[in-house]
């Protein structure tokens, strides 16, 4: 074999061997780069898929855990004082901006505003709970064609409803309670008593929780005296008498059992469960 037979095999053999160099780096090169495609791809993917079940699930947990109402009696009196009238309250403790919120319809007068600001406020003086974030709302609902709500009578009542909201207790459906709520807690007197007691009867209620020493009511009763004639007119003398009514017998033939509470503290022992 020539010189020059031997040089044209060696570079065939150089340029079959070059080939299969490049094709071999290709493929590894092709491989390597699927592997690392397929890393930054699917990563990604599940690292989304994880975050947003947390997200998800932190979600839903938050929006159920985050809403409770509690329900509690209201007891008021018509307009003419005449016949008393037994509602209910629910406060919704949910997330919020920190806002005490009433519902208007019925609308409400300003004093009953105020007293529901002003339980809220004991509310988480009591439970050292500032609800931070959370809003309460207060739905009044009341039997009849009432179109304006207003009075604080309901205020102790309602800081009832706010400490078991914001301590996620039960209220005793058998007991109700009248009376106003002041900045330290303690419980104020209302009026109408006798016609709240009667309506808590007869709305099956077994306990009725008054201001301390309210539990009798006085009142002045219009009695035409003795009467004399004054140049042929004749002059009635007219005298209140004061009378006082035993509230908490009364109330016992009703079927109705009357505890006078001077605290929220009291109260709390009777209505919180």
């Amino acid at each position: 074999m020539s010189k020059t037979t031997v040089n044209k095999t060696n570079k065939k053999y150089l340029f079959v061997a070059f080939a299969f160099g490049i094709i071999a780096a290709s493929l590894v090169f092709a491989g390597i780069s699927l592997s690392t495609k397929g890393d930054i791809v699917q990563k990604p993917v599940a690292q989304q898929l994880r975050f947003a079940t947390a997200d998800n699930s932190q979600a839903s947990a938050d929006c159920s855990a985050g809403t409770v109402s509690k329900t509690v009696p209201v007891l008021s009196v018509t307009s003419d004082g005449s016949t008393g009238i037994a509602g209910n309250l629910t406060v919704t403790l949910a997330p919020g901006n920190s806002r005490v919120l009433i519902d208007t319809n019925p609308f409400t007068e300003t004093d009953l505003q105020y007293s529901a600001n002003m339980a809220v406020d004991v509310a988480k003086s009591i439970t050292n709970d500032n609800a931070t974030g959370q809003d309460f709302l207060l739905e009044y609902d009341t039997p009849g064609q009432v179109d304006v709500i207003g009075g604080g009578s309901a205020g102790a009542a309602a800081t009832i409803a706010a400490i078991a909201a914001l301590e996620n207790k039960q209220i005793n459906p058998t007991v109700a309670m009248t009376g106003t709520i002041n900045a330290d807690g303690t419980i104020g007197p209302v009026a109408g008593i006798l016609q709240k007691a009667k309506a808590a009867a007869d709305a099956g209620y077994k306990v009725l929780l008054l201001p301390k020493g309210q539990s009798t009511e006085t009142y002045y009763e219009k009695t035409a005296g003795d009467t004399s004639t004054m140049r042929g007119y004749r002059m009635f003398n007219i005298k209140y008498v004061p009378k006082t009514v035993d509230i908490a017998a009364q109330a016992q033939q009703w079927g109705l059992q009357v505890k006078e509470v001077s605290t929220i503290q009291d109260a709390m022992s009777y209505m919180i469960m």
